[in-house]
């Protein structure tokens, strides 16, 4: 066990973050399949991505600020929410969604910046 943490702590931590957040979305894209009468096996879409994403979100807390960590966890699943919903789902990417999701990209930018992480 200790070689898989050994294999992870060689990532860089914004790769196991990013790749978190994309585990994240695909689970939460998959819930809303299954909701939306997908076969059950969707089901497992939603298993693997949430189990793989909090596993891999408690290697990264432990390796960054949880502000900085969650912020971007936070800011880059709206965007990745909204996108998935616009594709998957046909809903309407507004001009206000736009500004909104442009603040919250911004939002956590400044964040970053503003601890020296960027």
């Amino acid at each position: 066990m200790t070689e898989i943490f050994a294999f992870f702590d060689a990532i860089n931590v914004w790769v196991l973050l990013i790749f978190a957040i994309f585990c994240s979305a695909f689970a939460t894209t998959s819930l809303k399949f299954l909701g939306c009468g997908a076969p059950k096996y969707t089901l497992l879409g939603v298993i693997v991505g949430y189990t793989l994403f909090l596993f891999i979100i408690t290697l990264v807390m432990s390796r960054i600020d949880m502000s900085i960590g969650y912020a971007v966890w936070a800011g880059l699943s709206t965007v990745l929410m909204t996108i998935s919903g616009t594709i998957f789902f046909r809903e309407k990417l507004t001009l206000q969604k736009a500004i909104s999701l442009t603040l919250v990209v911004v939002g956590v930018v400044v964040l970053n910046l503003a601890d020296g992480v960027l």
